[in-house]
């Protein structure tokens, strides 16, 4: 067999980059082909810490290797969603021009990023879901879990704002709910890190969140009750009085929803959509063992927002 070859060329820093880069890209369409499971949490666990590397060709390699398997449904990671959701918009990258090399351009990179993320998300509710759950571990890495002497910039409203449109597209009658899930992440990630943040980045999040345009009267009351609990939970911790003043408005909204036990509602639409989340898509069975081909062109931003931020 060759995969242990290409694994141990694949792992071996001192070997030349395009040699290495042929060996990912072979073992990804390895990945594509057969359902070997070792091999493919090998090549998961390795292509993560690519992208967390500091090697732009390789970093491109990667990334393009994540988006294939990922819309394979090779891959389920929310972390590896995370690292690229980072990587597209961290403004490093934005300072790229455009290479003249087939194998490693982050120009390329770029672009397939820009088109992966809603086609990725409007295949399946799963992936709708693995991009929710991305949102923790996507704040953490542009906030305090950077590497140290890394100094890199992130427009972490923009980013909270882009996964709540890129999961609303195509996921028509369930806007409430997908804004509320992402609020419970928001509020979820600010209850266990405020105090590893700083305070600017701790204000901004606390903006976003106590901007959110919610509908209680139409939202399911489950989640309603939930992101309730979750925000009152946050005002106690946080002393700041600028992040309180931001959040008045969403708490003033969820005080007359009357404390109750959630689960005496059943199941919810966000319970249904987070089922998907271990669920096993039929496309993906059909589609893993065939070749994915992405046509770049412009990622269209004009979406819907989560909140206005200031």
């Amino acid at each position: 067999k060759c995969e242990p070859i290409l694994l141990e060329i694949m792992a071996k820093e001192e070997e030349k980059m395009e040699i290495r880069a042929q060996a990912i890209l072979a073992l990804s369409d390895w990945a594509m082909l057969h359902s070997d499971d070792s091999i493919t949490e090998k090549l998961q666990t390795f292509i993560f810490s690519l992208l967390a590397g500091d090697h732009d060709p390789v970093v491109a390699v990667a990334a393009e290797v994540a988006t294939k398997l990922l819309l394979a449904g090779r891959f389920h990671s929310p972390d590896l969603m995370a690292s690229l959701l980072c990587i597209f918009f961290d403004k490093y990258y934005d300072e790229m021009e455009e290479e003249d090399i087939e194998v490693g351009s982050v120009y390329r990179m770029q672009q397939l990023l820009s088109i992966f993320f809603p086609a990725y998300s409007m295949k399946n509710q799963n992936n709708k879901m693995i991009l929710v759950s991305a949102m923790a571990p996507m704040l953490a890495k542009v906030t305090y879990d950077r590497p140290k002497g890394q100094r890199r910039s992130w427009p972490i409203a923009r980013l909270v704002e882009f996964i709540y449109s890129t999961i609303q597209e195509g996921n028509e009658g369930t806007e409430q709910e997908i804004a509320l899930l992402v609020c419970q992440e928001m509020a979820s990630f600010l209850i266990h890190a405020h105090e590893k943040m700083n305070v600017t980045h701790l204000r901004t999040l606390s903006r976003l969140l106590g901007g959110a345009d919610i509908d209680v009267e139409t939202c399911d009351k489950r989640i309603l009750l939930e992101l309730k609990e979750k925000v009152n939970e946050l005002s106690m911790l946080i002393t700041d009085s600028t992040c309180l003043e931001s959040m008045e408005t969403i708490l003033e909204l969820l005080e007359d929803i009357p404390e109750e036990d959630a689960s005496k509602y059943g199941e919810s639409k966000g319970d249904k959509l987070a089922e998907a989340f271990d669920a096993v898509d039929l496309v993906d069975k059909e589609n893993a063992g065939n070749s994915i081909n992405i046509i770049s062109k412009d990622f269209d931003s004009s979406q819907p927002t989560l909140t206005e931020v200031n």
